[in-house]
């Protein structure tokens, strides 16, 4: 759980970083459908690169055979007052969850909400496979897939331009657009930035939509007269495109802006820009790490011994303050030796923290001990600080 915590947090800042990107150099062009091409191309790109894992140089993988052993830590639910003390962190992924479930919800709600308009309208095929379902509730007009919902007086008084605006955007399966970043708004609903995305992907389906209808000849104030007319309308909800979704004034403004020229494309160049920096971000780090490895020797005996301030004895007791034996693993009986390495560095910083057991739950609670550890008394070789790298066993124990 922990792992795609991560992964939709980084997720969530490659989208911020688009967003913002997007936001001060495409947003007010007039090439609506390479925006929402790029704004789709956001989704996809943010999806992607934090999962990129490159590996370049030589790694140097060291034996736990030879490392300087300290001696075994037996850790019992007997000898951990604070067993039952639950950190803050425990809570992140549990108000993730409900975050997600109560969006999951609400889209399922939305879903069969629109099921039901449609089901108790008058349906009017056409032979363009398009469905116009006639309601007689007073709602704004809206298309869902290949379904024009409007209500019957709009329908009667002449609904040429509305219908005419929710083709296009049947035609061009906005619906699908939605879907996908609703969907990917509850993976990461506590991005804000992922919520202002979805509503320009919004106003630039309106737009979109709008340069159709006029290019099919309708004329301009007719068109913006009947924006203004159902703007006080009753909009259904954010997964299906509305005839008045969107700012009015803003579309009236688009309408009347100076075509972009295309060559302006050129531009965007700042995606692929921005691309190659996220990458850097998200998988050189890892590179440099284990470069630095194999640059920077690292010695299992060294004259002088690292030290934990205080001695053995003090972290032994540091280890009986600070290990939580997890309820989970408790709950099923789970027990089991890790060995955890560890180097500690010239500066008596930790590093390099694996935790090797059957049971990643316990790996994972030794590991995040160690690497909450304060600095070491650092080791010296012939007169220098060096680097030296330590095995210590725990042992994870239930009382009978």
């Amino acid at each position: 759980m922990n792992e795609f915590l991560l992964y939709t947090f980084k997720m969530s800042i490659c989208v911020t970083v688009f967003y913002i990107c997007y936001k001060l150099i495409d947003s007010k062009d007039t090439l609506h459908k390479k925006n929402r091409i790029t704004l789709l191309s956001i989704l996809g790109l943010s999806c992607i690169i934090p999962s990129i894992h490159i590996t370049t140089g030589i790694i140097t993988e060291y034996s736990d055979s030879i490392s300087h052993y300290l001696p075994a830590f037996d850790i019992t639910q007997a000898n951990t007052n604070n067993s039952n003390i639950i950190e803050w962190k425990e809570f992140i992924p549990i108000i993730y969850l409900v975050g997600v479930a109560i969006l999951l919800i609400k889209l399922m709600k939305d879903l069969l909400f629109i099921k039901r308009l449609i089901k108790e309208s008058k349906k009017i095929e056409r032979d363009d496979d398009i469905i116009i379902a006639v309601h007689r509730q007073n709602i704004s007009p809206f298309s869902w897939k290949n379904y024009i919902v409007i209500s019957e007086a709009d329908y009667k008084k002449g609904s040429d331009i509305v219908i005419a605006h929710e083709e296009s955007h049947i035609k061009m399966k906005h619906s699908l657009d939605l879907v996908l970043v609703q969907l990917y708004s509850i993976m990461t609903w506590y991005n804000p930035f992922i919520w202002l995305l979805k509503r320009e992907l919004s106003i630039t389906h309106e737009y979109e939509a709008d340069s159709l209808v006029l290019d099919r000849g309708y004329k301009l104030h007719e068109y913006q007269e009947r924006i203004v007319e159902e703007a006080i309308g009753f909009k259904i909800n954010t997964l299906t495109n509305n005839f008045n979704i969107c700012s009015t004034k803003k579309r009236l403004k688009m309408m009347k802006k100076k075509r972009t020229s295309k060559w302006t494309i050129l531009k965007d160049l700042y995606l692929i820009l921005t691309l190659a920096l996220m990458s850097i971000v998200f998988c050189e780090c890892s590179t440099l790490k284990k470069m630095s490895k194999e640059n920077q020797e690292v010695l299992m005996v060294a004259d002088d011994m690292p030290e934990f301030p205080g001695g053995t004895a003090e972290l032994m007791q540091f280890l009986t303050r600070t290990i939580v034996y997890p309820s989970t693993a408790k709950e099923n009986k789970i027990q089991d030796r890790v060995m955890v390495t560890f180097i500690i560095r010239k500066d008596g910083s930790i590093s390099d923290v694996k935790a090797k057991g059957e049971y990643p739950i316990l790996n994972e609670e030794a590991e995040r001990v160690f690497k909450s550890m304060p600095k070491w008394i650092p080791g010296k070789h012939e007169g220098k600080a060096v680097n030296v790298q330590y095995t210590l066993p725990i042992n994870f124990r239930l009382n009978d």
